[in-house]
């Protein structure tokens, strides 16, 4: 028995240690994605800073030479000469714009009428030698985020999905996944943990455990926070359907082992009764000869 228990607590210790192992490998696996994810964003995003400023650095003839360059650009976008910006955010960006012409000022995140949000970058527009306003691009982050994710392919495994909030913990990319559906929050140093989350993606929320990896990136004025999730379920799964084979066979096994000694047991019981009857019955044939030879002592003298 004292052996049996043993065997059980080696057991456990023995999977808690290949599990430790392997969410061990799986988080530094995970850090490293976030890292190059993050890093892969602020390069795509940095690019198109570069592609606008290097478009839009020379002096241009006319409004018309503004409008075809925009083509060849590629994205959305609008002039706007100064001081005809009536939104708050966009007109304080396209001062900051004028005031360095030097410089491809990106931000603020806003959200759309559609539901998704638009990255904006501003750049001052000179025409004929003098600043007369500026271009601004709008980049959908919906879009960004399915081109990066196509070039990661983070949905390979375990039901992993990647999110980025902003500062104020909305997730903004991919903007179709509800507020509601992760309850993680703001982070301010990268690395990876084990978190129980409310997940909401189905009819009610239910509380999952998940490896979370998280990767701060800055996009010009907006601090932003890349999140790696992955199901902690369904990477220890494999481990435990293993651990729930090896208990069966170490059960089976240990019947076995069980049933064998109580046949030598059995048989033991058996040898004992056995010998026991053996003694009784020779015990009985001596008793009969000493009365034998008695009844015949008897006899003789009786004659």
């Amino acid at each position: 028995f004292i052996g049996l228990i043993l065997l059980v607590l080696a057991a456990i210790f023995c999977y808690r240690r290949v599990e430790q192992t392997i969410i061990g490998n799986e988080q530094e696996g995970l850090k490293s994605l976030a890292k190059v994810n993050a890093q892969s964003m602020e390069s795509s995003l940095y690019a198109k800073a570069e592609k606008l400023f290097a478009m839009f650095s020379g002096d241009m003839k006319d409004e018309a030479e503004v409008e075809s360059t925009f083509l060849k650009l590629g994205e959305k976008g609008s002039y706007a000469e100064n001081g005809k910006i009536f939104d708050q955010e966009l007109e304080k960006a396209a001062k900051e714009a004028v005031s360095t012409p030097w410089e491809v000022i990106t931000g603020p995140i806003r959200q759309s009428e559609t539901g998704s949000y638009v990255l904006y970058m501003t750049k001052a527009v000179s025409i004929k030698g003098k600043i007369t306003g500026v271009v601004q691009i709008e980049i959908n982050l919906d879009d960004f985020y399915a081109d990066e994710q196509a070039l990661s392919n983070l949905e390979v495994a375990n039901s992993r999905y990647c999110i980025v909030k902003d500062s104020e913990g909305k997730v903004i990319m991919p903007s179709d996944y509800a507020e509601g559906n992760i309850s993680i929050s703001q982070t301010t140093d990268n690395g990876c943990t084990i978190a129980w989350i409310y997940d909401a993606n189905g009819v009610t929320p239910e509380r999952t455990r998940k490896l979370i990896a998280y990767e701060n990136l800055t996009i010009g004025t907006e601090e932003l926070v890349l999140y790696i999730i992955e199901d902690y379920d369904q990477l220890t799964k494999p481990i435990e359907q293993i651990a729930m084979y090896l208990c069966v066979i170490g059960a089976v096994l240990i019947l076995i082992v069980i049933g064998f000694m109580y046949k030598i047991y059995d048989h033991q019981k058996k040898e004992e009764i056995l010998e026991k009857d053996d003694i009784a019955i020779y015990i009985i044939n001596t008793m009969n000869l000493l009365n034998n030879k008695e009844v015949r002592q008897w006899q003789r003298k009786e004659n």
